[in-house]
């Protein structure tokens, strides 16, 4: 059981299409010590106002090989949510999509299936530095 709440914790949100991906990423998220899932959803122009509402420090976004335009679903986050940290979860970690996805306005990105460690290990780093700067 994790005891973060928003106001001592590193807030996330989840944006991923498939269901199945999803759970599995939300049962990590939900794991990690500091850190605080606000949401999650499957489309990023439904879940804009939402994210708007919330201000989460971080938005995780998954991408699809197949899917079209993913560089505009990064953009319209990076757009919306310039405070926040984006990290775009392609599902090929390519030198070209890394590029397109920084490009587009991610801070960082991992490829969903081969880097779950790395991005384990950068966001206990950040929760660690946001309970460190909240506490009295």
């Amino acid at each position: 059981m994790n005891p973060c709440t928003e106001i001592h914790c590193l807030t996330v949100y989840l944006i991923e299409r498939t269901p199945a991906v999803r759970t599995r990423q939300l049962q990590m998220l939900n794991s990690l010590y500091g850190l605080y899932v606000a949401g999650a959803g499957s489309e990023v122009e439904a879940d804009v106002p939402q994210l708007v509402a919330l201000r989460p420090d971080v938005v995780l976004i998954g991408l699809n090989a197949a899917e079209s335009a993913p560089t505009t679903r990064i953009r319209t986050l990076a757009d919306a949510l310039p405070e926040s940290t984006l990290i775009v979860l392609p599902n090929e970690g390519t030198p070209q999509m890394r590029r397109a996805c920084l490009m587009a306005g991610g801070k960082y990105c991992f490829d969903k299936t081969l880097e779950v460690a790395e991005l384990r290990t950068l966001l206990l780093t950040m929760a660690d530095a946001v309970m460190q700067r909240r506490e009295f």
